[in-house]
């Protein structure tokens, strides 16, 4: 059932309701309204602010860059700018990674040891 449905039900459960009592009609259209803020709530969370990428994607948009240049402030932030992570909030701080994406999946998938301290 999509929210486009649940929201088709509720108008008809309105509809219906339109004979029933004034407090009734008052707890329908609540519910309706609590529901739609609801799917709202919902919807929003399902967006990523990566705007919809992947974290894989994204992960990989702004910390993964196999060529070995820069490393100084001007390199940093030509790179971020280039990746479109300075438009809404520029972050402080950021790691770019210079390997290929294969290298680091491999790092990514090896078996952990456990340090002195017990911590991965």
């Amino acid at each position: 059932m999509t929210s486009i449905d649940i929201i088709d039900l509720l108008k008809a459960l309105i509809r219906k309701a339109k004979g029933a009592s004034k407090a009734v009609m008052a707890l329908l259209k609540t519910l309706s309204l609590l529901l739609l803020s609801l799917l709202t709530l919902l919807g929003l969370g399902l967006v990523q602010p990566s705007y919809g990428q992947p974290m894989y994607q994204r992960f990989q948009r702004q910390h993964v860059d196999p060529t070995v240049t820069g490393g100084n402030n001007s390199y940093c932030n030509k790179t971020m700018q280039t990746q479109g992570m300075t438009r809404h909030t520029c972050k402080q701080f950021n790691t770019f990674i210079h390997e290929n994406i294969g290298t680091i999946n491999n790092i990514c998938r090896a078996r952990t040891i456990p340090c002195k301290n017990r911590q991965r």
